[in-house]
């Protein structure tokens, strides 16, 4: 069963002993730190306080303080043997993080640059987002201030991040597989479901940045809907044949589409991507083209092979493509009405979804 996410102001919810460690190492960094020259803010970060990690992880302090230019390397202090990794910040870092990795309404298609920040900047500021104070200065509070009014332009440029390199990843997934290098398009295949679990986990609330979290992640939060065995069967399987190789890429592909498409429309204007409920990756009827992959920038959608080739469609569109995973038109099209529910659109989504056969965004599946 998924756990909900924390709203805007609250964090996840911890067990009595990681809170019980936190406050020890609140009050550790309040008397190492606070009180300093030059010290604005304290806080602690890191996976523990975003319900990941366990009682042995290190814990993460962050120093806003005058004197450092925020290049230098973390720094580390011991405490009863525990060790503290402790990041330095100058002051105005923290307020330009917020609004950079809240800019999603300046990322139009045209201007994806917009969502290029590295991947140490994201998690940084989801860092922030869920962080414990120990020293609030006025810049802390206004950054911590602003990511929580704007959790939604932040969910979706993370989306709009992951979803950009699950177009490059598949390119390589695709290449490797027309040039028969089916070990590289495996290797390759498999690296894009960290991505597109991204994309999706976002859609769900779930916003913290490392990859190496991604499985208990999608334990509490992706929704009793998701097929979290089947993830696993297909990140950790490696056949042998030709045909089965191939297959196995293809079907990492389509339910990494089915992850994005869920995050890009349900998780949109908040928590809801585990709400998706189609998740089957083969069956005899509509497929999606293993060629696809969805990207939504603040001015449009799209279907992309690569940046340069898109196909624009609308989000009811996206989610009428994201419904082809192998059962008959009709049933399709009978889904599609369902949730418009509107029976008078039957008409427009069979059509439709006849554009997508002849554009070659869906074709008819092979079964089992």
């Amino acid at each position: 069963m998924a756990t909900a996410p924390p709203a805007p102001g609250e964090g996840w919810a911890l067990s009595d002993e990681v809170e019980h460690l936190i406050r020890w190492a609140a009050k550790v960094a309040e008397e190492e730190f606070t009180g300093a020259d030059g010290v604005d803010s304290v806080y602690l970060g890191g996976s523990l306080l975003a319900g990941l990690g366990s009682p042995t992880s290190d814990i993460d302090v962050f120093v806003v303080r005058q004197g450092v230019t925020g290049d230098e390397v973390p720094a580390q202090v011991v405490s009863d043997s525990r060790r503290f990794d402790v990041e330095s910040l100058p002051p105005g870092h923290l307020l330009k993080l917020a609004r950079d990795v809240t800019a999603f309404p300046r990322a139009a298609y045209t201007n994806l640059e917009v969502v290029h920040l590295s991947e140490s900047r994201y998690d940084a500021a989801v860092r922030l987002l869920y962080s414990r104070p120990v020293a609030e200065g006025d810049e802390y509070r206004e950054a911590v201030a602003h990511l929580r009014e704007n959790t939604v332009p932040l969910t979706r440029m993370i989306m709009a991040k992951w979803s950009t390199e699950c177009i490059n990843i598949l390119e390589d997934a695709l290449g490797a597989l027309a040039g028969e290098s089916y070990d590289d398009a495996l290797f390759s295949s498999a690296e894009l479901m960290q991505p597109a679990a991204q994309v999706f986990l976002a859609g769900c609330g779930d916003l913290y940045v490392k990859y190496k979290w991604i499985l208990r992640k999608l334990r509490r939060s992706a929704g009793e809907n998701f097929p979290y065995d089947g993830f696993c069967r297909l990140m950790g399987s490696w056949p042998d044949g030709v045909a089965d190789k191939k297959r196995l890429v293809e079907d990492r592909i389509r339910l990494c589409q089915a992850m994005a498409v869920a995050g890009l429309t349900g998780g949109w204007d908040g928590p809801a991507a585990s709400r998706w409920s189609t998740w089957d990756v083969r069956g005899p009827g509509l497929v999606r083209a293993p060629e696809w992959m969805p990207l939504r920038a603040a001015d449009r959608i799209v279907l992309a092979k690569s940046i340069d080739s898109v196909y624009r469609l609308s989000e009811q569109g996206l989610t009428l493509w994201g419904l082809c995973d192998g059962r008959e038109h009709s049933v399709v099209v009978d889904d599609m009405v369902r949730r418009l529910g509107d029976p008078g659109l039957r008409p427009d989504v069979e059509r439709y979804l006849d554009r997508f056969l002849q554009m070659g965004l869906v074709r008819a599946g092979a079964g089992d």
